[in-house]
């Protein structure tokens, strides 16, 4: 049905329904790009649990993932959860001052900010070799270059 996986269909759904049968409630819809860690509060870095592409980041840091899909110059595109959170309160605000009753809005980096494959990959690996994870052993775990 041109849906890549069911997860996309069900929301692009979901939104279907709620534009058909909002009534007179405007509606804003927000569609983050890959969610991830705080930029700033509470602090840097901060994120609870290990959800979308954390398990690659720690699995990485144990010396598991030796490739990764994508080409070195491919934008790879994380956004903050504390700028999903702004652009949810932006867009209740814009909403409510508008026209239209629903709007739909992408919260994405890589169009102003693009973190390039070959640059994540050197983060990932300096962060692994300053800070790295240890076996069981108690040994530091070397990082594989991607291929």
């Amino acid at each position: 049905m041109g849906w890549l996986y069911p997860y996309g269909f069900t929301k692009f759904l979901a939104e279907q329904m709620l534009s058909r049968h909002q009534g007179e409630v405007h509606l804003g819809i927000v569609r983050p790009s890959i969610v991830e860690s705080t930029l700033c509060d509470p602090y840097p870095g901060w994120i609870q649990n290990y959800r979308m592409a954390d398990p690659t980041l720690i699995n990485n840091g144990k010396g598991h993932i030796h490739d990764f899909p994508g080409c070195s110059d491919t934008a790879l595109d994380l956004v903050p959860v504390n700028s999903v959170a702004n652009a949810i309160l932006a867009v209740a605000a814009y909403i409510g001052s508008r026209i239209e009753k629903c709007t739909v809005n992408h919260v994405a980096t890589s169009g102003s900010t693009p973190l390039m494959m070959e640059l994540f990959h050197d983060l990932l690996k300096n962060y692994f070799t300053v800070n790295p994870m240890l076996d069981k052993s108690g040994a530091p775990i070397a990082i594989p270059d991607w291929v």
